[in-house]
């Protein structure tokens, strides 16, 4: 797995780039789901970040931060507009079955408290730094599909690697009982998705989609 070093350019018309259609077969609620566009980028990146600490190790990445952020080679064809590129393939398409809430238990402060506060004892038990249940919303959802222009196989492989989908999936939630990756005929579906526009508002377009520098004016 290599990391992305310049931009990359539009290769949308590339004939390497096969249309196919994604599909996320799934056990459990989606936490974030109707809240973000959930592009296919963003689960097939954490696929190529397993892959790549597999091969190298975590310390081969360059350091995080507000500035900086890698991006891996994705089995993916890119877009390039208004001076900037992304990877072509579409926003999450789905058909809710209902809308649940999740609880999320909320862990109090305590190394910063010990660290910062005078007392000796910190009381936890009430007050607004206790801990509690924060319901999230979730989607309930048999599946998910997504459309790209891709090298299919080793999209399939990457994608493999990916348990989850959406927030909290170390707890179980989003859980992908199995990723299916099938031909398609359509080059254009990939579009459906969100792309710089001068007169939009900021969005992210590209993964990690929680990192500052992804946001341009899109819609």
């Amino acid at each position: 797995m290599d990391l992305v070093t310049t931009p990359p350019g539009d290769t949308t018309a590339d004939p390497r780039w096969q249309p196919v259609r994604v599909v996320a077969r799934l056990a459990t609620p989606v936490i974030g789901l109707d809240a973000h566009p959930m592009h296919l980028d963003g689960p097939a990146s954490w696929g190529a970040y397993l892959a790549y600490i597999a091969e190298h190790g975590h310390d081969a990445l360059p350091p995080l931060s507000d500035d900086h952020v890698v991006d891996f080679a994705l089995p993916l064809a890119t877009w390039s507009m208004d001076g900037t590129w992304g990877w072509a393939c579409s926003r999450a398409h789905y058909t809710p079955v209902g809308y649940t809430t999740v609880a999320m238990r909320r862990r109090p402060a305590v190394d910063e408290m010990a660290r910062y506060a005078p007392d000796r004892k910190h009381h936890l038990a009430a007050g607004p730094m206790k801990a509690r249940d924060t319901p999230l919303p979730a989607t309930l959802v048999s599946e998910i599909t997504w459309y790209a222009l891709a090298d299919p196989e080793p999209l399939a492989e990457l994608l493999d690697r990916v348990l989850s989908v959406g927030r909290l999936g170390r707890h179980g939630h989003g859980r992908v009982l199995r990723w299916e990756v099938h031909p398609h005929d359509d080059r254009e579906a990939w579009r459906d998705r969100v792309l710089p526009r001068p007169d939009g508002v900021p969005q992210s377009i590209r993964a990690p989609y929680h990192h500052p520098k992804r946001k341009v004016p899109a819609c």
